[in-house]
């Protein structure tokens, strides 16, 4: 029943396809319908027009029916090429006729008679057969229907598009059914594929990718425009897609949109998607003609007007909302106002709102950071210190609300409170090592030395050693007079940087300051073996072990002596240390060896001429002071010691000449 119902509703009689016969004329016009034939089934074939002018065709009616009388053979072997009738006149061809006038078919069980050149309207699950055909001759027999292509079906049984053309039905707009007498092709007419939108429905959920889905649901709504069902199917494949423009167009060329909320809401969206602002807003705007009091509609509209930097109509919408509102949606109201106000540069305001808003609101910790960042912006530092304390206590695990609140404690100049609170952020985030090395620069300024080392225990503790933290809790505990732990922490520093001087000396200083004056000279004696020239290790040996072990503290320094040092401080510590031991000779030569090496160092020559004038070498001294006078004419001291001795001298000479003169 359902088939014949197609068959009705599809089919088309001759009488009814009247646009289609001009495009397909009969035999008994001046052109002939043909179809090119297509390379295979799945190549779609267009209804093309061709004319024929041949003496059989141009003729009129009446001259082809007295014409027909004369004989003619049919020709052998293939048929002629469509569009073109066969050649021949005569007794024959009136008997037989040359072209085709019409098929009959079966749609559904209904006869339908369709003309040479017409066409048929089939939907693909119709069945259809051929009843019958007639040429133009009176004797008419032997006239064969064949499908194009599709030569072995037997059309005196029942068959459909789909059954013949399967998935193909989707791709060919029509198959030709032509009508044969032997090898001679009398004429054509055309089944046209007539789908229906719930067939390309059906294609479109078989579907394996989304952009056949969307092909197929266009398809649909091409042969319903009008289908809101099929609009918002297919607006929603676009949508999943994100070919959001071509969604938005869709919809917006839709008739029944204007008064549809949820599309026009769907529209807004899909304007803003593709940042098209001012129709999103349009669509807003239409919706509050429609919902005047709706605060969701008028929370967008504002947030569309911040979009465009429209702050004036922005604050006035918010503004507008606030009044409609009460308790948690006020607050959250005014709060964006508040955004708004201080984007217009406004930032008094901004904070006047904001205290309303923590009125309504007293335990929400956001508003309470940004009155206080607004507070902060107005130039009230101690009211966005209030409000900053107020956002810290109400999320205490909130590092970031605490972290800003060290920030206000130390720009207020309030370091112990913000050591505080900087302990509470070091225990939220005890991995953390920025935080725990800011939390020790803290305690350094504040001189909190016990809070320090606490500090430097924690980092040293966290993964793998780093040798500045070791070294400077060494130093640190070193100060306190904690010996052995600095010493503990050093020797670690060590082993991460074993090249490092400076750790070197200070393990040799906690040596000495725990009596063990043997470790610390093999610890001097292994850091100069690579360079002896270490003055501020020597000195440091010098000032703590000269007295009670002088012989080795002077060999260390004649190795540096020998190599050459540039430091002349060595050369006066190696004299002194002789002189210590009653050793002029031994303070002669480290002096001596000093200016050779430093010529120019005037202390070394002053020290030595002092030197040599204490063990009576006069005249080495007044060389010496002679020398650094030329160099320095004005050196205190040195004149007088040079003219002192040069008159000693002088007056030595002297007296023996005078003990010789007669009495």
């Amino acid at each position: 029943m359902l088939a014949a119902w197609l068959a009705v509703f599809l089919a088309c009689a001759p009488s009814s396809w009247s646009a289609e016969q001009h495009l397909f004329p009969t035999a008994s016009q001046t052109q002939t319908a043909t179809a090119e034939p297509a390379a295979d089934l799945g190549e779609k074939l267009i209804p093309t027009t061709s004319t024929t002018t041949t003496s059989e065709t141009t003729t009129t009616s009446t001259s082809r029916t007295t014409s027909s009388s004369t004989s003619t053979t049919l020709p052998a072997g293939p048929p002629p090429p469509r569009g073109e009738a066969p050649r021949g006149d005569g007794y024959l061809s009136t008997i037989t006729g040359s072209h085709l006038r019409w098929v009959e078919l079966s749609l559904g069980g209904l006869p339908v008679r369709v003309q040479a050149g017409g066409v048929a309207a089939l939907h693909p699950d119709a069945p259809f057969r051929v009843l019958r055909a007639e040429g133009d001759g009176w004797l008419d027999y032997g006239l064969q229907p064949r499908l194009e292509g599709l030569p072995e079906v037997d059309l005196s049984r029942f068959h459909t598009l789909n059954e013949l053309l399967g998935e193909q039905v989707f791709s060919r707009d029509f198959v030709t059914l032509e009508v044969w007498r032997g090898q001679r092709r009398l004429g054509a007419i055309q089944l046209l594929v007539r789908l229906l939108p719930i067939d390309w429905l059906r294609r479109a959920e078989k579907a394996a990718s989304l952009e056949d889905k969307i092909a197929y649901t266009q398809k649909a709504l091409d042969l319903t425009p009008d289908d809101r069902l099929l609009v918002t199917r297919l607006a929603d494949l676009l949508v999943e897609a994100q070919r959001y423009r071509e969604a938005a167009a869709l919809l917006e060329e839709q008739p029944w949109l204007r008064d549809d909320q949820s599309q026009l809401a769907r529209l807004s969206e899909l304007y803003q998607r593709t940042g098209q602002t001012e129709k999103a807003r349009g669509v807003v705007e239409r919706r509050l003609e429609l919902a005047p009091q709706d605060t969701a509609l008028l929370e967008a509209l504002a947030q569309l007007l911040e979009q465009d930097q429209r702050w004036e109509q922005a604050a006035a919408l918010w503004e507008r909302l606030s009044q409609l509102q009460s308790g948690t949606e006020r607050a959250a109201t005014y709060a964006h106002l508040a955004q708004v106000r201080s984007r217009m540069g406004q930032p008094g305001p901004a904070a006047q709102v904001l205290e309303q808003a923590v009125k309504l609101q007293p335990f929400d910790a956001l508003l309470w950071q940004a009155l206080s960042e607004a507070r902060q912006a107005a130039g009230n530092p101690s009211g966005a210190l209030d409000a900053q304390r107020q956002a810290a206590a109400l999320a205490p695990a909130d590092q970031q609300a605490r972290l800003r609140l060290v920030e206000g404690l130390l720009a207020a100049g309030r370091k112990a409170e913000a050591a505080a609170e900087l302990e509470k952020v070091a225990q939220l985030s005890p991995e953390d090592p920025g935080i725990w090395l800011r939390l020790a620069r803290l305690y350094e300024d504040l001189g909190d030395k016990q809070a320090l080392v606490k500090t430097y225990r924690h980092l040293t503790r966290q993964g793998p050693h780093d040798p500045d933290l070791d070294f400077n809790l060494g130093v640190l505990l070193g100060e306190m007079g904690r010996h052995q732990e600095a010493l503990d922490s050093l020797v670690v520093a060590a082993q991460g940087r074993p090249q490092d001087r400076e750790i070197q000396r200070r393990i040799m200083a906690l040596q000495i300051k725990l009596g063990r004056g043997d470790r610390a000279l093999e610890l001097a004696k292994t850091q100069l073996q690579a360079n002896p020239d270490q003055p501020e290790l020597l000195e440091q040996l010098y000032a703590a072990l000269a007295k009670d072990q002088p012989q080795a503290v002077a060999a260390l320094l004649d190795q540096a002596l020998a190599a050459g040092s540039k430091s002349p401080r060595l050369y006066l510590l190696r004299a002194s240390l002789a002189l210590e031991q009653d050793d002029t000779l031994g303070a002669a030569k480290a002096l001596e060896l000093g200016v050779k090496n430093l010529p120019d160092n005037l202390e070394l020559w002053t020290k030595l001429a002092g030197l040599y004038e204490a063990a009576g070498q006069d005249k080495k001294a007044l060389k010496a002071y002679e020398h650094v006078l030329d160099q320095a004419p004005n050196q205190p001291g040195v004149q007088d010691r040079y003219l002192s001795l040069k008159t000693s001298l002088l007056e030595r000479e002297e007296r023996p000449a005078e003990a010789k003169k007669p009495r």
